[in-house]
């Protein structure tokens, strides 16, 4: 949000794309100002002489993030700097749909529908895409549509990509918002599965062939999908998720916030675990291995200080005794979330794409 003498500028959803909006302070009044993007970053008014200009870092579907003001008087975009030029690249760009889907508990949820999409190839008749179904962090974050390089990575070899705002995501309502609490690893789990589901049940994607991944709390959801209802995803890849409740509970008596308010997982879960031992047993992925169907492909850095290194290992080598199929990507170093180091996301991607085609034949 800015402010700019009595006037609030501020971004907002508005079906799936994020939009520019001011409210006038005195008369309560609402003006949309500029839907021309799509996700877009802070927003700052600043003045330049005369001239009130709206700066912002933005994206389109198919224009990398940039550097943009907006003229309020006269409503002109100014580009003062971009990321990348993707001109070149127009007709491999796979642009968004965005669906409401119906969840199982009688609401409803948003995602993102990004279809395969190469002019130097097509698909064989009558055959549906694979489909990358992708669950995002915090849980309370937020899948955007903006341009994405590993989204067009993905689309451009044959894959479709979906971003699910699962129930906790913010910019969808008070209600959606509220649908989390207390569910974690039960909302964000059943959100995600009916998406995929959804999806291939209109005819968008190939049913037999769905796959889940994420990142942080999205590698816990994918870790829940894949051992809570083996029967929706044909593989997945989960990088520093949680699998133990146990774990996670011994581990932040010694994280810095311990000793500020109560622990985070009691919101997540309704109660402490000593008071509701049943929700967090029934909540870790690690107790359910026996019913994995799948194919998973875990990514960890060893350092991580947030979720636990020791939430993956102990994944991995359950299922690895139990003879299921995983395989083990760690590094020494990265942190949390180490997806944001190139050279680590470059090894983490090829060697995901293999490993997706490859569950296919399992």
């Amino acid at each position: 949000m800015s402010l700019l003498s009595n006037e609030l500028y501020f971004v907002y959803n508005d079906a799936g794309n994020e939009t520019i909006g001011k409210i006038d302070l005195n008369t309560n009044e609402y003006t949309k100002i500029t839907d021309e993007f799509c996700a877009i970053g802070g927003i700052r008014v600043v003045q330049f002489g005369d001239r009130a200009i709206l700066t912002l870092r933005a994206s389109q579907f198919d224009k990398p993030a940039s550097l943009f003001g907006l003229d309020l008087s006269t409503k002109e975009v100014l580009q003062f700097a971009t990321s990348y030029d993707v001109q070149d690249l127009k007709g491999y760009i796979s642009e968004h749909q965005y669906f409401t889907f119906p969840t199982r508990d009688g609401s409803s949820s948003y995602l993102y529908y990004y279809p395969p999409t190469n002019p130097d190839y097509t698909g064989l008749d009558g055959e549906l895409p694979p489909c990358i179904v992708y669950c995002h962090g915090g849980p309370n974050e937020l899948a955007r549509c903006g341009f994405d390089w590993e989204v067009q990575y993905v689309t451009s070899r044959g894959f479709a990509y979906v971003a699910v705002n699962y129930g906790g995501t913010p910019s969808f309502g008070k209600h959606h918002l509220e649908r989390l609490d207390k569910l974690v690893g039960v909302v964000d789990v059943a959100d995600t599965c009916d998406a995929a589901k959804y999806l291939a049940s209109i005819g968008l994607v190939d049913r037999e062939r769905l796959l889940v991944e994420g990142i942080s709390a999205g590698g816990y959801i994918t870790n829940c999908c894949l051992m809570f209802e083996p029967d929706v995803f044909k593989a997945g890849c989960s990088s520093c998720g949680l699998s133990d409740m146990k774990i996670m509970v011994e581990n932040y008596k010694n994280h810095p916030l311990s000793s500020v308010g109560e622990p985070f997982y009691i919101d997540f879960y309704g109660g402490k675990p000593e008071d509701i031992p049943e929700v967090y047993y029934n909540r870790s992925p690690l107790n359910f291995t026996e019913k994995f169907k799948g194919s998973l492909l875990l990514t960890h850095a060893k350092d991580d200080k947030n979720v636990a290194y020791e939430h993956t290992q102990a994944l991995y080598d359950r299922l690895k005794e139990a003879g299921k199929s995983v395989e083990l990507l760690p590094f020494a170093t990265g942190g949390h979330p180490f997806f944001d180091i190139p050279e680590m996301k470059a090894v983490i991607f090829e060697r995901k794409v293999p490993f997706y085609l490859e569950s296919f034949t399992k």
